[in-house]
């Protein structure tokens, strides 16, 4: 009999990961400036009140054939290339109590261009507040006059998010939750779940003893369920009464071992066996209902760990790295410059077609890591989908690669090539991948399918499911044509704890049915089902939304005519492909440039050294310098230097820099005349202003401030020292200051004291990064290289800074005697008072000595616990600044706020989550003294109970009485300085 499963009490992690936009909220409309004419430059502003200080302020803003720059209150904010995913940026630091003003400029790329945001806001008093792009917004006219905008219709809510659980994970989430349903823990630990409102989840079967672990499962075409056991062998599973429990149990093979993928098509039974290395057809010959008939189709070498993967419709087949790519009896798609295309060695997963027979094989795309799944819709014009897993070696560095959805592109090139753990890092994303649909996060994943034939609501019969086996849930991915590509958008369907969830199908019910097990863990068979219909028919697509669908239909074609001829190795393409290569969709240049590449070199050498149109020269010289033609790269380096750096966008630059990388590596020689004009054209962009605020293009295509860095760098630039100390180095993002710990390292020229102390101190707070299993290693190399590089002068003078065994928590200095419970409106009439001259020196102490460095960062001084501190006076007066200091808990952000956590066995603990260590740990970490960072409690992530945040700052009140009122100005005018001279600080 089955069991009905819910979570009446889960923990608050488990529910609340990353918040949820309420249903309730309005919903952001599509915008522009009237609804016609789409190849305009438009300015869109809207006013907007805050009630005080802001506790938080999150934007997100979706840019359709257009691009985008946003401003609040003067201050830039975010800009946008076209194509762009849907992105969330932080804006709490540029808002202000009272009038607050808006400015969007977008320049349009295409027929349908149009933007759609919604502002979120939180007050100090916990009040929400909402400013979506709506009729209310101003449009700038030729005459002057601002006019309402032209409102095109609301976004959907699938896209938006509305009412929808975010994809995010939290410190909260255990990583190895999976371990829950293994062994001994299996029976601890009854399964808990959340799952969308409107579905249930129940128990069809528990696996018993002798039925092993599950890996796959596909039904047959009598409705029969088939699972593949993790050892070896497949079982099929007769549904009973209303498939709520399992009449029979047969094994039908007992000898494929650990088959990932199955497929039932054309009669047979496809089987893609990884411990048995290679693919199957399975046939009933004599129609006895058992597979009399078990053929090899192909075999596949390689180790078996990252390996031979799902299945799909259509007889595709996918691999990670640990299988060899075919080159024997296989028509490869992708681009001849390719590494394993020149007899270059190569770990990288890859998908394959074949047909019924095993005689045909084209291999469509590579550069993967471990793709379990794969999925194809026809309705979605033949895409091919998949889940591709991360590095977790790498976690927490800039070049670790979330996990991340792909549409695998025929001919694509998506990066990877199976070398974490190596030193130097390789860096898998660069301008020539394929361009991934969305960025995921951390995670393992395994199965991936749409749900057309569930009976599910219609939102959710679009959407494909992806499945996340570390964090024990499944993601609902909802898409929408993107031009070419596609935008998604992605919700937390159903997590579980534990739910090691390993691939899942729609049963002839309409039902999702799923299994959870591999690593030998207890497997388990459960249904999803819709429990309710909506009461209303599902909202028509606005009139902009179709609009939209009708120009991306128009980019698809032209992308699938490009890979139509990839296919049918039509040697007049070049022409075809040559119109595409300015295109801003990323999707279609990147098909385009595919063609091109396997085109003979000579058809199309000149054309690339003389094409003028910006993107289609710089994608066109990244292909000519991938080929390998010595004798264009001189060429290619004299034509790299006509281009204005500073007038390019990330794309393009981020195109500059690969390419003279290539040329580079490929010969050093052809680079070195023109050493001096590079660093010139480089370094009036370096550090680019995206440091300063974010800059965002396709996904996937690496951070050009990492770029710049490494290249200026490689050049052996003479500033490039001091600007990585005084940009990357300062950062509060941890990426950024490991990208400037590696791009260093081996620098000898260029450095004074400050910037060897600063460098030193950063690398010595690298104990606090939060990282994978690589981490150590990583800083354990970056120090060996640096010390290397240093000269024995300085090593005495820095001899404090290299100690292995530097105290990690200095004793408190005595307590001191009060001066004053000092106010705020103590200090307004000296706030006002122009003539005292401050004591920058004494400053410093008191940020020392009123225990602020414990928790704060001033240029490289500090640790990065509390909000950073170096360019505060940039967004604060002097007046808000002591204010936040003498009542630190008046407003206090929402990522540096407290929890109060409630364990199974009834303690209640109260601190500041420490993001520190390995990701994977079970472990959460807790500092319960603000004044002692490193003091730590640990918790078993399982013992979790309740999570709340607290309402104080881990920030102490009371800091400053025992200072004069002279020393706290001191004090403040350091702040202002922050890690340069003096800065002069308006009242406001």
């Amino acid at each position: 009999m089955s069991r009905l499963i819910w979570l009446l009490a889960a923990p608050l992690s488990l529910i609340a990961a990353g918040g949820t936009h309420s249903a309730e909220a309005p919903a952001p409309h599509w915008i522009w400036r009237d609804g016609g004419e789409q190849h305009l430059q438009c300015r869109y502003e809207r006013e907007f009140q805050v009630a005080g200080p802001a506790r938080s302020a999150m934007l997100r803003i979706a840019a359709e054939f257009c691009e985008a720059q946003i401003e609040i209150n003067g201050q830039p904010v975010l800009t946008m290339e076209a194509f762009s995913p849907t992105t969330d940026v932080d804006v709490v630091h540029v808002l202000r109590p009272g009038k607050n003003r808006i400015v969007v400029a977008a320049q349009a790329v295409g027929s349908a261009a149009a933007i759609a945001m919604r502002l979120s806001l939180v007050a100090a008093s916990g009040e929400r507040q909402e400013i979506v792009s709506d009729e209310k917004w101003l449009v700038a006219s030729g005459s002057g006059q601002n006019r309402p905008v032209t409102s095109l219709g609301d976004v959907s809510a699938a896209m938006w998010g509305i009412g929808r659980r975010p994809a995010t994970t939290d410190p909260f989430d255990n990583y190895d939750q999976w371990k829950q349903a293994g062994g001994d823990q299996a029976q601890d630990h009854a399964p808990k779940f959340w799952i969308v409102p409107g579905f249930e989840i129940s128990l069809v079967r528990q696996a018993r003893p002798d039925e092993g672990s599950w890996v796959s499962m596909a039904f047959d075409p009598r409705g029969r369920l088939t699972i593949a056991k993790e050892d070896q062998g497949l079982l099929r599973f007769t549904l009973a009464g209303e498939a709520k429990s399992v009449e029979r149990v047969e094994t039908i093979n007992n000898e494929l071992k650990e088959c990932r993928g199955l497929l039932y098509a054309d009669g047979s039974l496809f089987a893609n066996a990884n411990n048995s290395k290679g693919l199957y057809r399975l046939r009933d010959a004599d129609r006895d209902d058992r597979f009399d008939e078990v053929k090899l189709l192909r075999e596949f070498a390689g180790s078996v760990g990252h390996g031979r993967n799902d299945l799909a419709a259509g007889l595709y087949a996918i691999f990670g790295d640990s299988v060899d790519v075919p080159t024997k009896d296989v028509f490869d798609s992708t681009s001849p410059f390719r590494e394993a295309r020149r007899g270059q060695a190569t770990r990288e997963g890859f998908l394959l077609r074949t047909d019924k027979q095993g005689d045909k094989w084209r291999l469509l795309s590579a550069g993967l890591r471990n793709p379990f799944g794969i999925a194809a819709s026809e309705s979605l014009a033949g895409s091919r989908f998949s889940y591709d897993a991360d590095a977790e070696f790498d976690m927490g560095t800039p070049w670790y690669r979330p996990t991340r959805l792909l549409e695998l592109a025929t001919g694509a090139d998506y990066g990877w090539r199976g070398v974490t753990g190596k030193w130097p890092p390789y860096f898998p994303d660069h301008p020539d991948n394929g361009v991934p649909v969305l960025d995921i996060g951390r995670g393992s994943p395994t199965a991936v399918a749409f749900a057309s034939e569930a009976a599910f609501p219609p939102e959710y019969r679009r959407a494909l499911f992806i499945l996340d086996w570390t964090y024990g849930r499944i993601l609902a991915i909802h898409l929408a044509p993107h031009g070419a590509g596609f935008r998604a958008q992605a919700e937390t369907f159903l997590q579980g704890r534990p739910l090691n969830v390993t691939d899942l199908a729609i049963g002839p019910d309409g039902g999702m049915y799923l299994i959870t097990g591999g690593r030998k863990t207890q497997s388990a068979l459960y249904c999803i089902r819709a429990t309710s219909q909506p009461a209303t028919e599902e909202a028509a697509p606005s009139p902009f939304e179709r609009r939209q669908q009708q120009a991306s239909a128009v980019e698809r074609a032209k992308r699938e005519r490009l890979e139509a001829t990839i296919l049918a190795e039509d040697a007049s393409a070049l022409d075809l492909a040559w119109k595409e290569l300015s295109s801003a969709d990323p999707v279609l240049r990147h098909a385009a440039r595919i063609v091109v590449e396997r085109q003979p070199v000579e058809f199309w050498r000149q054309k690339a050294l003389e094409e003028a149109q910006p993107t289609a020269a710089l994608t066109a010289l990244m292909a000519l310098a991938r080929s390998g033609d010595e004798p264009s790269l001189p060429k290619i380096v004299a034509r790299l230097l006509k281009f204005d750096a500073g007038e390019l966008n990330i794309t393009q630059l981020l195109m500059l820099l690969h390419t003279y990388s290539l040329c580079q590596q490929q010969a050093p020689p052809a680079i070195a005349p023109h050493r001096e004009a590079i660093l010139a054209q480089l370094d009036e962009v370096y550090p680019h202003p995206s440091g300063k605020w974010l800059h965002v293009g396709p996904v996937g295509m690496g951070n050009v401030q990492w770029q710049l860095a490494r290249v200026l760098a490689e050049l052996d630039s003479p500033t490039v020292v001091q600007k990585t100390c005084q940009s990357l180095l300062v950062s509060d993002k941890q990426e950024d200051r490991i990208m400037g710990l590696l791009v260093l390292r081996n620098v000898r020229t260029g450095w004074t004291a400050e910037s060897r102390r600063s460098y030193f101190t950063v690398l010595g707070e690298g104990t606090s990064f939060v990282g994978g299993e690589g981490m150590p290693k990583f800083l354990a190399h970056l120090r060996e290289d640096a010390l290397a590089a240093l000269p024995a002068s300085e090593k005495e003078m820095l001899a404090g800074l290299l100690s292995e065994s530097q105290p990690l928590d200095e004793p408190l200095p005595p307590a001191r005697p009060v001066v004053k419970a000092w106010r705020i409106d103590d200090f307004l009439p000296r706030l006002a008072d122009s003539s005292h001259q401050p004591d920058l020196a004494r400053g410093a102490t008191i940020f020392r000595d009123a225990l602020c460095i414990r928790c704060h960062r001033v240029g490289a001084r500090g640790p990065a616990v509390g909000p950073d501190l170096t360019n505060v006076a940039s967004r604060f007066s002097r007046r808000d600044m002591l204010a936040s200091i003498l009542a630190p808990s008046q407003v206090v952000a929402e990522n540096y706020r407290g929890v109060q956590l409630l364990t199974t066995d009834g303690r209640i603990l109260v601190g500041r989550v420490i993001v520190a260590g390995d990701y994977r740990s079970t472990k959460l970490r807790l500092n319960t003294d603000p004044l002692r960072p490193t003091q730590v409690v640990e918790i078993d992530k399982r013992e979790i109970e309740q999570v709340r945040e607290t309402e104080t700052s881990p920030m102490p009140q009371g800091l400053l009485d025992g200072f004069r009122a002279e020393e706290v100005l001191d004090l403040l005018a350091f702040l202002a300085a922050g890690a340069g001279p003096p800065a002069k600080i308006e009242e406001r």
